[in-house]
């Protein structure tokens, strides 16, 4: 379905050229889900955003293909790519109080989605009857997508605004207008940020339903491993704009073979387990404008050999579709 290579994304600024997103290259098949962990300013984010072709100015993409269903997105007009945006590829934002319109109805932002993309279309009888039906249906519509993501009584939440609504409300709102296309890849931005643990775990279950009843593939950006480990069937972990780890999610958090992986985890509190020291990551994440042609990980990591400021490495395969980059397994 996705399939992205060697993508790089930068903003041009006063500094020099920023890069978010560092020629990175994975891929999705239908129906996976796959998790892109690290910590914030990695270019998780980035990634879903230069996927939409929304990437804001002074953003622009350098270098490199997205291939969704065989066709290459960085080539599309931005008419060709509103067509595809919010009705084959949607995305959940981070906040949905500032994704939602706070002057507008719940159910009628649901209804635009519907409309945009024409989705709703009826025929026969003169223009009123038309009209008419048209409407109807699209109302039948909404209400049906705001029971299926669990908003309660819709019939009634349609015409309330999203101040009235909870957090977890909203964000199931968000979802419904995700959904009024027909969504083949569902970008998750942090979708369970500033939710209190029992409706993360109700949106992550919706999440799954969607993925399971409609076969839609999802990628979910997280900094939350344990997170990922519940929902994700593969994970790539980014660091500095570069993916440093990929593989199927048991591979990659029992086995973790990049310095840095590893650190998450060692970072990460245990309830039950034999008492330990956390062991945060020392020093902290580069500046961007400043990346020289080594590993950017090297100044933090604790198993850095001569290898690290040789040259940039490559992800390579170091147990099957199990990939790290990283110089100890050059």
């Amino acid at each position: 379905m996705l399939d992205i290579k060697n993508l790089s994304m930068v903003y041009e600024t006063e500094r020099g050229p920023i890069r978010a997103v560092n020629n990175i290259s994975f891929s999705l098949v239908n129906g996976e889900i796959l998790g892109l962990v690290g910590e914030s300013g990695c270019g998780k984010s980035a990634t879903l955003l230069s996927i939409l072709g929304l990437v804001p100015y002074p953003g622009k993409i350098q270098s490199g293909k997205i291939l969704f269903q065989g066709e290459d997105l960085t080539q599309k007009t931005s008419s060709e790519m509103r067509r595809i945006r919010g009705k084959d590829i949607s995305m959940i934002f981070q906040d949905p109080m500032t994704t939602l319109n706070p002057v507008f109805k719940v159910g009628e932002q649901v209804r635009e989605s519907l409309r945009i993309h024409d989705l709703i279309k009826a025929t026969g009888g003169s223009w009123w009857s038309r009209r008419q039906q048209k409407n109807g249906n699209e109302i039948e519509r909404v209400l049906e997508l705001m029971r299926e993501v669990g908003i309660p009584a819709p019939e009634n939440r349609y015409f309330e605004y999203p101040f009235q609504f909870s957090g977890g409300m909203q964000q199931r709102a968000i979802i419904a207008i995700a959904l009024s296309g027909s969504t083949k890849l569902l970008l998750a931005d942090e979708p369970t940020t500033a939710l209190d643990v029992t409706i993360q775990a109700q949106i992550l279950e919706l999440l799954r339903k969607i993925n399971r009843v409609h076969g839609t593939s999802i990628i979910m950006v997280t900094h939350d491993l344990g997170m990922a480990a519940e929902f994700c069937q593969r994970i790539a972990v980014m660091y500095a704009g570069e993916i440093v780890e990929q593989g199927h999610t048991d591979q990659v958090l029992d086995n973790p073979k990049h310095p840095y992986t590893q650190g998450l985890l060692r970072s990460i509190p245990r309830i039950g387990a034999t008492r330990r020291k956390l062991l945060p990551i020392p020093g902290s994440v580069p500046d961007l404008a400043d990346l020289h042609e080594t590993c950017p990980f090297h100044p933090r990591c604790d198993q850095v050999n001569e290898k690290c400021s040789l040259g940039t490495h490559t992800l390579r395969e170091v147990e099957e579709e199990h990939f790290v980059k990283c110089a100890l397994y050059c």
